[in-house]
């Protein structure tokens, strides 16, 4: 047992060791950047179920479901060697006793939603609908109030009912919105509400506000999960917004904590842990309050307060640069971050001429570094006949926002403002030699994983892939398009969703006239109506065309028992896949788009392993995994090491050898709504200082004395935010 222990704790430094050993009460750790957070959660966890807590006693909530899978195999493999073993419990089974859960918030909503669901008037079947059939929904109920598109877009009205949920209000209570909206968005909120009623339906933020509901209103529910989970713990507590610190309260009152001090066996401990950087809370235009991480130790009162501040990612020039970005904010943390690594590597700046040139710096910069370590990539190279065609990208497309909610709630993601995409810059280079990075061999230096351009807005990589194109530079761009986005795994969703949920007349309404021909909007309404009350006046044709749909959509729900057999053969006897072809009569693009309905096929098949349990649980499970799921998940990835191109957003949580952050100039970091909107500066100021600790080794600051916005040449000067700091944290490349 005790050498079990030591095997928990080993290699932990003090702080580390004082968080992870912290078992009772309300804990508080501020985690600097890189500074081992997911291992103190790890250890902590496996710590509780070595000391003799019951594995299901434990929730940890995490912001994404990589996250989570992460933690979980880490304190398995932790227990493992310490001489325990948990059963291997499948996601879709309720086990609240043989292992801990491990989830993010929505997750946690659906499960207790599924269980408790009644007490709100929701079936266990509910549906989940995304941004674009919330959309949808709006615009019908706009037509039946007589109100233009032209005169509110459906985008406004969608923004004000996430406000109102965001901020816990039904629409009963939407006038307490702290924001002021004419009255017809109140009325549009509650007839939305009616409209997800009727078809047993929820919305993303109603995962979250259901859930409060739930607990909030309900005492014998409260009660249940009172007992069933004792320790709670919340990674990326900074991320966290007012209605999840809420969620959190419920599930961890203050009362029970404070009670639990007085126990002395360790299955009567209560406990909440939050790990946090407020120095990295960075997703403000989603929600989230950089106060309620920094007012934490007032909402629970004897919290113990750790500060993890020794860094394992960077040097310390990078740490020095930091940590005088983050002083700027006037309410912080105090980290003072060190690392006992020994490298003096300093950090760089360059003022180029232009985009392009800030471009080719980057290529000199990588040659610099990376070619001597490869000799080969300069001889015996034969240039290919074909140009290399980054990932995802065909003809640099446009970047476009993600309308996915899941992405945009769940990983590191949008930006919260987007310039709109600039020309390639037409400016003449001061570095025109191409040849000198054209011969060079990129394919094969193996370092370019680790290498990564980060920018505050999607279209400052234009320039960037004009240059890594002309000279057959692979790189992958981390853009906006999104899984769920692809139009075929939305229509195969929502085919799947109405076999859930016969009542979900939002999924039926946006297949029907899919796979029936000639159905237009006033023919789909007539048929809805028809199933609404059969006595409906509805032309016999459609009515064979309908009835005869329904019945063969029955017909394979009871004769398939496999998730994946079910939805191979619904999408032939729908006439799903006709239409796909019709719609895409090339070969290649159709098989492309069977090729992406067959993602959903491989996170289908853990839920097909255990045929005992009922084929409606199943759909329901998988359903609810794939709709929480990113397209980060659900991606796959070949092994050719590639430059990485991602959004500072984007690039939280994530760290990497090189970086070459670009765009360092007023108007882009800081972003230029930044200067209007209030502690917007504070805001850019932490996103700063996410960018700055991506760095392991390599750190390089880029502005340019002009680019083209907006169709126009623009001189902005260098950022305000980096400026103190240019020759005496930073060295000048010339």
């Amino acid at each position: 047992m005790q050498e079990g222990m030591k095997k928990i704790l080993e290699g932990l430094n003090d702080k580390q060791l004082q968080a992870t050993t912290s078992l009772r009460g309300s804990t508080l750790v501020i985690a600097g950047a890189g500074s081992g957070k997911t291992s103190v959660l790890t250890r902590r966890l496996a710590y509780l179920i070595h000391k003799g807590v019951m594995p299901g006693n434990i929730l940890s909530l995490t912001f994404t479901n990589k996250a989570a899978a992460e933690m979980n195999s880490r304190v398995r493999n932790l227990l493992s060697q310490s001489g325990l073993n948990l059963p291997q419990i499948p996601v879709w089974q309720q086990d609240y006793t043989q292992s801990p859960l491990l989830c993010t918030f929505h997750s946690l909503g659906v499960r207790l939603l599924r269980e408790f669901g009644s007490f709100l008037e929701l079936r266990k079947e509910f549906t989940i609908i995304d941004s674009d059939e919330q959309k949808k929904i709006i615009k019908k109920i706009l037509k039946e109030l007589n109100i233009s598109d032209k005169n509110l877009h459906p985008s406004l009205a969608q923004y004000f009912i996430s406000q109102c949920k965001q901020e816990l209000l039904t629409s009963q209570n939407s006038r307490k919105v702290s924001k002021e909206f004419l009255a017809v968005f109140h009325r549009i909120y509650a007839k939305y509400e009616e409209t997800l009623q009727a078809s047993q339906a929820v919305d993303f933020d109603d995962l979250i506000l259901k859930t409060y509901l739930l607990l909030n209103n309900y005492q014998e529910v409260r009660e249940i999960i009172n007992t069933r989970w004792s320790h709670i713990m919340v990674d990326e507590f900074q991320d966290t917004n007012p209605a999840q610190f809420e969620v959190i309260k419920l599930l961890a009152p203050k009362h029970l904590l404070q009670s639990s001090l007085h126990h002395n066996h360790i299955n009567q401990y209560r406990s909440l842990f939050v790990v946090g950087d407020d120095a990295q809370s960075i997703y403000g235009f989603r929600g989230s309050k950089v106060e309620i991480i920094l007012n934490f130790e007032n909402e629970y009162e004897g919290t113990t307060e750790v500060i993890l501040n020794q860094n394992y990612r960077s040097v310390q020039p990078i740490l020095n640069l930091a940590e005088k970005i983050i002083d700027q904010n006037p309410f912080q943390k105090k980290k003072e971050l060190f690392t006992q690594n020994k490298d003096q590597i300093d950090v760089h700046y360059y003022l180029a001429n232009n985009e392009r040139d800030e471009a080719e710096y980057i290529l000199r910069t990588l040659k610099k570094l990376y070619h001597s370590n490869s000799s080969e990539n300069f001889n015996n190279y034969q240039e290919e006949e074909t140009q290399f065609i980054p990932d995802d990208i065909q003809d640099i497309p446009t970047p476009k926002q993600p309308t996915d909610p899941v992405s945009s709630m769940f990983d590191v993601y949008l930006d919260s403002a987007d310039f709109s995409p600039s020309p390639i810059s037409a400016t003449t280079s001061t570095y025109n030699d191409y040849s000198a990075f054209s011969k060079i061999n990129w394919h094969s230096i193996k370092e370019l994983d680790q290498v990564v351009i980060l920018y505050r807005t999607h279209s400052q990589s234009r320039s960037i892939e004009e240059i890594f194109l002309k000279n057959n530079v692979p790189y992958r761009l981390v853009s906006g398009v999104r899984f769920l986005e692809r139009r075929e795994i939305k229509d195969t969703l929502t085919i799947l969703k109405y076999l859930s949920n016969s009542d979900d007349k939002i999924s039926l309404s946006r297949f029907l006239p899919l796979v029936i021909e000639g159905v237009g909007p006033k023919t789909l309404q007539k048929m809805l109506a028809y199933l609404e009350d059969f006595n409906y006046p509805l032309a016999p044709k459609h009515i064979n065309q309908l009835m005869e749909l329904l019945n063969k959509i029955q017909s394979v729900w009871s004769q398939n028992t496999s998730l994946i057999d079910l939805t191979k053969n619904i999408l032939v006897v729908t006439g799903y896949m006709r239409y796909l072809k019709k719609e895409f009569p090339a070969k290649e693009e159709f098989q492309t788009r069977v090729d992406n309905i067959s993602e959903l096929y491989s996170i289908m098949f853990p839920f097909d392993q255990d045929q005992l349990i009922p084929l409606q649980d199943r759909l329901n499970q998988f359903l609810a995994q794939v709709m929480l799921m990113t397209s980060q998940e659900l991606s796959t990835e070949n092994d050719t090491p590639k430059i990485n191109l991602m959004s500072l957003h984007q690039s939280k949580g994530l760290e990497f050898e090189t970086v070459f952050l670009v765009g360092v100039e007023d108007g882009l970091l800081p972003h230029s709504n930044s200067f209007i909107e209030p502690k917007g500066l504070e805001e850019e100021i932490r996103l700063s200082y996410v960018g700055v600790t991506r760095a392991k080794k390599h750190l390089y600051l880029i502005s340019a004395d002009s680019r083209i916005q907006y169709g126009q040449i623009k001189a902005n000067p260098m950022s305000r935010i980096f400026r103190p700091f240019i020759d005496t944290y930073v060295k000048r490349d010339v």
